[in-house]
């Protein structure tokens, strides 16, 4: 639906704002995902009840083209676009992380860097040797790290229709013509039937 750019209540442009930052944090997880953990691989799930291993960037970059979806945070989509080049060339995990820890771009320093020297006890260094081994620590193993996958893939798309649903509320706010609004409303059952099931997933109850 084509909407025009209508200046809305400052209370709805309050929690516009609040959707952006939900939105960068969700980018952010994707960054750090990659960035830590790209070259690892999980367990995925076809459209079937196969599964089969995948690296983790793979199934990051499938899952965002799918749903064409770009990162909206300037700095992580450049980063998005350069790890992409980087991956390609069939570099090692610490080859990509030793990649961005020279990037001479201070902007992107100030993201990376804390990323590259946070201690994460989670997931073992010794991934292949601990790829079909159980441990004692429960997110010391493969299952976790396919879930947080999940997680963040699931949670940038959630963020993104809650982004959706307030725009399209903003614009129901303001009045519009009674084809608009039948419109409007459709979009906003569709897109809340589609938070629901991501909801349900990431365990997040929406208010009715």
């Amino acid at each position: 639906v084509e909407l025009p750019d209508i200046q809305a209540p400052r209370h709805i442009r309050e929690e516009l704002k609040s959707a952006e930052d939900g939105i960068e944090i969700a980018e952010y997880k994707i960054v750090k995902l990659l960035l830590n953990h790209g070259c690892y691989e999980v367990f995925v799930k076809n459209d079937g009840e196969d599964v089969a291993r995948q690296r983790i960037d793979q199934w990051v970059f499938d899952e965002l083209q799918k749903e064409e979806i770009s990162l909206n945070t300037p700095l992580y989509e450049q980063f998005y676009e350069e790890y992409a080049l980087v991956a390609s060339q069939g570099f090692s995990q610490e080859e990509i992380r030793q990649h961005f820890a020279h990037t001479s771009d201070p902007e992107m320093q100030k993201i990376l860097l804390p990323i590259l020297f946070e201690e994460e006890p989670e997931y073992s260094q010794q991934w292949a040797k601990r790829f079909d081994v159980s441990t004692n620590y429960t997110k010391n193993n493969i299952e976790s790290l396919n879930t947080e996958v999940e997680n963040c893939i699931n949670g940038l798309k959630y963020r993104l229709l809650e982004k959706k649903t307030e725009c399209l509320n903003r614009h129901l706010a303001c009045g519009p013509a009674a084809d608009k609004e039948r419109d409007i409303l459709h979009s906003l059952v569709e897109i809340g039937a589609k938070r629901c099931e991501l909801g349900t997933l990431l365990g997040i109850v929406i208010p009715k």
